[in-house]
């Protein structure tokens, strides 16, 4: 689980920073201090427990992180909602599990999709001994073609590598009956649903 999730945080470091670099050639001076500051805020949460397994609160404040680095570099393109039971926030699942289905959301949903009203949501619930996460956007979506193959492994891509390397952590962290399903409609939108047994993701007391 330390080297598939190795993999994930220099990948995240280099896009934000290449984002604040336009900033500064761009002489938004003040939009790059403030997404060096949420930048910082990031690595703070992420150094912070040496634990490679966390909380959900947290990993919804590292996407909140993301998302706001996102915005200062797209801003008023999308919005974002957060809707998560109370009784979620302090299930354990393992770190950066959210951020790179977000970043996948926003790359090739929402952040070159003409669309009006864009929504990027994250959602949690537990239902039968289940804890449900959701990311859902509402921009490009994917056709038919391209979901099944991104299901089958087939897609050489960043989109398809981020993907392959959340479901291999949390199969490590959950077991085999773990839940990892995309749906696409192109044009519609994209939604990731994780499930993970709810009693082996025991809260903290």
């Amino acid at each position: 689980m330390q080297a598939l999730q190795a993999q994930i945080k220099p990948h995240f470091l280099y896009n934000t920073l290449d984002i604040i670099k336009w900033m500064v050639l761009g002489g938004y001076y003040t939009d790059s201090v403030e997404t060096i500051n949420e930048l910082s805020r990031y690595l703070r949460m992420s150094i912070s427990k040496t634990t490679n397994i966390v909380i959900l609160r947290d990993e919804i404040e590292l996407g909140k992180a993301y998302v706001k680095i996102i915005q200062k570099r797209f801003p008023s393109k999308f919005g974002f909602e957060i809707d998560a039971d109370p009784d979620t926030l302090d299930c354990l699942l393992p770190k950066f599990v959210l951020q790179p289905i977000l970043e996948n959301s926003l790359t090739h949903g929402l952040l070159y999709c003409d669309k009006s009203d864009l929504l990027l949501t994250i959602r949690a619930w537990i239902s039968d001994g289940t804890l449900n996460i959701q990311i859902e956007d509402n921009g490009m979506g994917m056709t038919a073609e391209t979901l099944q193959l991104l299901k089958s492994g087939s897609i050489e891509s960043k989109e398809g590598y981020g993907l392959k390397n959340t479901r291999q952590r949390l199969v490590l962290f959950n077991g085999s009956d773990t839940e990892f399903n995309v749906e696409s409609r192109f044009g519609v939108g994209t939604c990731v649903t994780l499930g993970l047994n709810a009693a082996r993701a025991e809260r903290r007391k």
